[in-house]
């Protein structure tokens, strides 16, 4: 029999209409109510799985108009919906913190997530755990948090989370947020030793529970004085064409997810193919 993660309480408010009994509302598209349990039975659709370590990329606006106004609320309501798509799930999100790489300080309990809404409330939840990555650091939670978490310093390298995510052949799911989001694409070009990016060090200070760590990092980056910009287009399409990368419309917006393992050997394969898949265009500099 299959069992479920009881639903969170935020409060004293009720994830049900206490009268009818039907979920409350998320968002509302074309005079149609959008509930968790939409999301819920849309990554069931995608292919979550008991146990899965999910990696998810949101872009919450992307669904229709806002029907909870308490954006703690309406966070709860979603990573309440995530979780309960599979039993046993580890959910991680992104909580990237690009300032690490100007002002040379991260503090996991106190530097907020660059990278949207849902990732900086999730951080916060209890029983999350935030890596200690000082620019690529990922919160988690579910069973196979310590795994996810055991981070190295490199960025995108053998120790990273995405490497761990690889390994895991987690799924990873762009909840209304673009496929260019896809961060998993410089862990594959890394691993191809593509010619455009290069390894910086950034160095600074991690502090956690009142103690400070001078910690270099290094991180694959384009040259900013050449013509290196990411497109990953062909890579969408690629996994689509292989039905690999799958889509669930809800509302306005769409849910799409894709194997880590799919998408590093299909991504390899493109860059052997072509050094230059992922980019707009072949930069100048290299090509003459």
């Amino acid at each position: 029999m299959r069992t479920h993660r009881p639903r969170r309480n935020v409060g004293h408010v009720s994830f049900y209409n206490l009268e009818s009994m039907k979920p409350i509302p998320l968002f509302v598209h074309e005079g149609a109510d959008i509930s968790g349990d939409d999301f819920t039975r849309a990554l069931k659709d995608l292919g979550v799985r008991d146990r899965d370590v999910a990696f998810v990329h949101a872009d919450i606006g992307a669904f229709g108009k806002l029907a909870v106004l308490d954006r703690n609320i309406l966070c709860r309501h979603i990573v309440d919906s995530l979780m309960e798509a599979a039993p046993g799930m580890t959910l991680t999100m992104p909580t990237f913190t690009y300032a690490f790489c100007k002002d040379g300080i991260f503090d996991p309990d106190e530097s907020p997530s660059e990278v949207g809404v849902l990732t900086e409330f999730f951080r916060h939840e209890k029983g999350v755990v935030r890596s200690p990555h000082p620019i690529f650091s990922i919160a988690a939670e579910g069973p196979r948090t310590e795994e996810m978490t055991r981070v190295g310093t490199d960025s995108f390298g053998e120790n990273s989370f995405f490497a761990h995510l690889h390994n895991a052949n987690g799924i990873i799911i762009f909840f209304g947020a673009s496929f260019e989001r896809a961060t998993f694409a410089h862990y594959i070009e890394q691993m191809h030793g593509v010619p455009y990016r290069f390894l910086k060090t950034f160095t600074g200070i991690v502090r956690a529970h009142g103690v400070e760590e001078k910690v270099s990092s290094t991180y694959l980056v384009r040259p900013l004085d050449q013509d290196v910009e990411t497109n990953l287009i062909r890579l969408e399409n690629a996994l689509r064409a292989q039905n690999v990368l799958k889509e669930v419309r809800v509302g306005n917006g769409a849910i799409l997810a894709v194997r880590a393992k799919d998408m590093f050997s299909i991504g390899s394969r493109m860059l052997d193919e072509n050094i230059y898949a992922f980019l707009k265009n072949p930069p100048k500099s290299y090509t003459g």
